[in-house]
């Protein structure tokens, strides 16, 4: 874990109650897209919630190759769109895990 920024984790439909206002305060977490969130580093508080929330952790190039796939993904639905959607939203870009 020594040099990673975040702990990535899967996490399916989290739901109300997922991560509360007390949890912010203790430590951060940003959806990166669909199922795949990145947790700080704050290894006590973090591992309590994941442990309690019975989490999937991932190591960065896992998370990375879940990513990637749901980017290409949804590059190919864009793709397939009509131009009139294409104008109104951007094609989804890579996403580089740190």
């Amino acid at each position: 874990m020594l040099g990673n920024t975040y702990i990535y984790i899967q996490a399916r439909s989290p739901g109300v109650g997922f991560y509360t206002n007390e949890n912010a305060k203790k430590f951060y977490l940003a959806n990166i897209i669909d199922d795949i969130w990145a947790c700080s580093v704050n290894l006590y508080e973090a591992s309590l919630w994941i442990e309690e929330k019975n989490l999937s952790v991932k190591t960065r190039e896992e998370a990375q190759v879940i990513v990637d796939s749901k980017v290409l993904e949804a590059q190919a639905n864009w793709d397939n769109e009509t131009e009139e959607y294409k104008q109104k939203f951007s094609r989804p870009k890579e996403i580089i895990l740190k």
